[in-house]
């Protein structure tokens, strides 16, 4: 299951279940917070969450995280494998938020942007803020983020034009 069409979840979900070899059923609920209470109720067996979602419930121990999407293990669960390590070869993806600029901007104001933002997330207060939200610090060049940022939209595209419509519980 899926919180919500179009989240980062939905398209996790439906990038896993495109690369299985029979079909899985997909159960959208009505938000984030619904996936979970339908996890909990038992009326469905899986979902993709984020961390601030489950947090609470995997320290309770009423739910089990199975495996991170990203492409490494998260360092706020290092004992829990990825998903490609537990057989779904080549699936890796990660949430990301990022700091954008008009395209016309002056590439010093950028470069001038990209110093200050890597200086403020690498003070230890900010990265503990994060990660207590479930989020790693990240760096990359505003380049490099631009040619990701290209890529995935391509990606997700082709997943979500394949992705059929889903039901509700």
């Amino acid at each position: 299951g899926y919180g919500q069409p179009g989240s980062p979840q939905h398209l996790y979900a439906e990038y896993a279940v495109r690369g299985m070899p029979t079909s899985v059923p997909l159960v959208m609920a009505k938000g984030e917070s619904a996936v979970v209470q339908e996890m909990l109720a038992g009326r469905i067996s899986a979902c993709f969450c984020s961390w601030a979602a489950v947090q609470t419930h995997v320290r309770s121990g009423a739910l089990r995280i199975l495996g991170v999407t990203g492409p490494v293990r998260s360092p706020l669960s290092p004992q829990v494998p990825t998903l490609q390590e537990t057989g779904m070869e080549g699936y890796g993806a990660l949430a990301w938020y990022g700091v954008m600029a008009p395209a016309k901007t002056p590439r010093a104001i950028v470069a001038r942007l990209a110093t200050e933002l890597d200086s403020v997330t690498s003070e230890r207060g900010v990265q503990a803020q994060l990660m207590a939200a479930g989020l790693t610090p990240v760096r990359d060049s505003p380049d490099a983020f631009a040619t990701a940022i290209r890529s995935e939209s391509v990606q997700w595209q082709v997943i979500l034009r394949q992705a059929g419509p889903r039901s509700e519980p």
